[in-house]
């Protein structure tokens, strides 16, 4: 059990850190600059990810994707805890 409070809190750390690091504001030069170097770089060029971003559908792969990690974290505690009750029968 002590084991999977390590791997959430490190889940949870780790999901905190990207969510600040997307949170940083840029001045309006250096917004400027980034979509001038983006224009130019070949990772531009995909226009899937640009075409979701306009019509506002990367919030639904954005949430399909929260839903899937929370299943598996749904089962990775239901997993731990039924292996738990099973040491403690094991033992006794």
């Amino acid at each position: 059990m002590r084991m999977l409070k390590n791997w959430v809190f490190l889940l949870l750390l780790t999901l905190t850190l990207n969510i600040n690091n997307a949170a940083v504001a840029q001045t309006p030069a250096a917004a400027e600059e980034t979509v001038m170097i983006e224009a130019n770089s070949k990772a531009a060029d995909i226009e899937m990810a640009d075409q979701l971003r306009r019509d506002g559908k990367i919030y639904v792969v954005v949430g399909c994707v929260l839903v899937v990690l929370a299943g598996v974290l749904f089962y990775l505690v239901s997993i731990d805890r039924k292996v738990g009750r099973l040491e403690k029968e094991y033992r006794s």
